[in-house]
């Protein structure tokens, strides 16, 4: 659930998903994957590059890439050590726009003098755990969700048929815990607003024979009902997330949540707009 001072407005609840900012935990978090894999390591203090035929240390050549082709400052006023390039990086990296820590990351892993391997396993797991709307892909940040999902979902959390909407708020709080993430119950809550939009509208306790009723006497279009149907199937079949609420083994994972979440707050607005007038 949200924090204490988050649910009594002493602060500023966290997004959902990071998209245009990047709070302290995300900056932060990201940055000690840079420390860690590039001039906080001390391997570049020690090792040659065995494929230059200079004597520079890694961490000179990598300072040098940085002054003369990222940052693009005159070569006299280049840090003179390599503790001088991280007290350069750093006082820079916490006054940079959160786009440009992007830019930077992506130049770095471009470089080649990291495994770049380790670092982007490093960097996904940042991403994820702080909500970041982007991850990498071949060493590329690309965005994840639009606003428009993201506008989906806060419609659905303040829609009229409160009981629908309480289980998004409910689904929102419990993946926006970035420290204890439910991600198991994000879809339980989520499929659970659409099913009681569904029961509102027809009386029907079962999702299946509530859509078939909206189908016959409103004319939901058939190619929706057994779309939703069969997503709905896949949450209560025997592989399915309810029945995994039993089983550990079964992972539920913050993209399988972040889907449903937005999936069933689309659908559930759609159903509120068509039929609940």
């Amino acid at each position: 659930m949200a924090r204490f001072s988050e649910r009594n407005g002493f602060v500023k609840p966290r997004d959902l998903i990071q998209i245009h900012s990047m709070d302290d935990d995300l900056r932060n978090g990201l940055w000690n994957v840079l420390y860690l894999h590039y001039w906080g390591n001390p391997r570049f203090d020690h090792l040659v590059d065995p494929h230059s035929a200079s004597s520079m240390t890694r961490s000179a050549q990598l300072g040098r890439q940085l002054w003369l082709h990222y940052f693009k400052r005159p070569v006299a006023e280049a840090p003179r050590s390599n503790l001088g390039l991280r007290e350069f990086m750093s006082e820079w990296y916490k006054a940079a726009p959160w786009h440009q820590v992007f830019d930077l990351i992506e130049f770095l892993l471009d470089t080649g003098m990291a495994v770049r391997a380790d670092v982007e396993s490093d960097l996904k797991f940042i991403l994820e755990r702080e909500r970041s709307g982007y991850r990498l892909v071949s060493g590329q940040f690309v965005k994840i969700t639009d606003e428009q999902q993201l506008q989906s979902v806060e419609d659905a959390a303040g829609s009229p048929f409160k009981s629908a909407a309480a289980h998004i708020q409910q689904a929102v709080q419990l993946y926006a815990n970035r420290k204890a993430p439910d991600y198991r119950n994000v879809v339980k809550e989520s499929i659970s607003a659409v099913e009681s939009v569904a029961r509102m509208l027809t009386g029907k306790d079962d999702l299946a024979p509530a859509l078939a009723e909206l189908e016959k006497k409103h004319q939901l279009h058939a190619v929706l009902k057994q779309g939703f149907i069969k997503l709905y199937s896949y949450t209560n079949g025997e592989d399915g997330i309810r029945h995994a609420m039993l089983d550990d083994n079964v992972e539920v994972t913050e993209a399988d949540a972040r889907y449903m979440l937005i999936t069933c707050s689309t659908f559930l607005n759609y159903l509120v707009s068509r039929f609940g007038s």
